[in-house]
């Protein structure tokens, strides 16, 4: 149930606004934040990010890839 999951995700100390509904995504940053009324849908892959930051009202559909870099790179 969605106001479980939110609830959850709060206790991990994501930041999420009201009247959100996230949908079977897989979502790995260091940092999320989510604003009011932001709905992501089934089937996303967001991982590797330092901070994952969503404004309000912000619509993702399903089957999106969102990918970071979590190296150092030394010359």
């Amino acid at each position: 149930p969605q106001p479980l999951k939110i609830a959850l995700y709060r206790s991990f100390g994501w930041k999420i606004g009201k009247k959100v509904r996230i949908g079977l995504s897989y979502i790995y940053a260091d940092s999320v934040s989510i604003g009011d009324g932001v709905f992501i849908g089934d089937f996303n892959n967001i991982r590797n990010l330092q901070e994952f930051t969503v404004g309000d009202h912000v619509y993702i559909r399903n089957f999106n890839e969102m990918f970071g870099a979590r190296f150092n790179v030394t010359c």
